[in-house]
């Protein structure tokens, strides 16, 4: 069964009764196993983000997902900022596509697949989550922004099967372009010229060396990673 046979028409009690039938003969896509490895991986990238510490995602997330984790992690250093997200909880988890046996062709809705999940099982999911978000001076803790109590958003999730467990791959806004990495808010991205640079190379709108040669610039110093 391929992604474009759930995409689109069937959501929630739905796709895990799909998923529950493809188990049946290949057990990575048991949606309760698929929930609790998801739900793993959350609150590791949660923590990994708000204290500064990408190797703390390494076991739960893909190469190049870490690897973007890293550089972002590095300008909210840089910038001396810290982002704490507080009381992270996801309130609805949701199957919307999967692909048992990918290859390296297009799929044909959502187009060209990621070379890094091009020929590996997929499952497609929406968490619905909430939290509270405080950006920090980490010099004199003084509070930069601070959300109105707390932030419910929708983020569709990407996780491939690397052959011995599932990693998180992308992450993006529900029928937006995937950006491999945690979503922040509006008002967090605006903040600093750093934090927008992050983000930019985030939705593929610049390369990592683009991204060096700016920072490089605007802190007048050489590469922060």
């Amino acid at each position: 069964m391929g992604l474009r046979d759930l995409l689109g028409r069937s959501k929630g009690p739905d796709g895990a009764e799909q998923l529950q039938a493809l188990a049946q003969v290949d057990p990575r896509f048991s949606p309760e196993a698929l929930r609790r490895r998801l739900r793993d991986i959350f609150f590791a990238v949660q923590q990994s983000w708000s204290l500064r510490d990408p190797d703390l995602a390494e076991r739960f997330v893909t190469t190049a997902f870490l690897e973007l984790q890293r550089a972002r992690i590095s300008g909210l250093l840089a910038a001396h900022q810290l982002h704490e997200l507080s009381s992270p909880l996801i309130e609805d988890l949701r199957f919307t596509g999967f692909e048992a046996n990918p290859g390296i062709e297009p799929d044909p809705v959502l187009g060209p697949i990621p070379r890094d999940r091009a020929s590996l099982p997929r499952v497609e999911t929406v968490l619905t989550i909430r939290m509270v978000e405080r950006l920090l001076d980490d010099r004199s803790g003084a509070v930069l922004f601070e959300s109105a109590g707390e932030q419910r958003r929708d983020e569709q999730w990407s996780l491939v099967h690397d052959g011995q467990s599932w990693r998180l791959a992308a992450v993006s806004a529900p029928g937006q372009r995937s950006i491999r990495a945690p979503l922040v808010s509006d008002e967090v991205a605006k903040l600093t010229p750093e934090a927008v640079l992050r983000e930019r190379y985030a939705r593929g709108e610049i390369e990592l060396d683009e991204v060096e040669r700016e920072m490089a610039e605007s802190l007048r110093r050489g590469p922060v990673y």
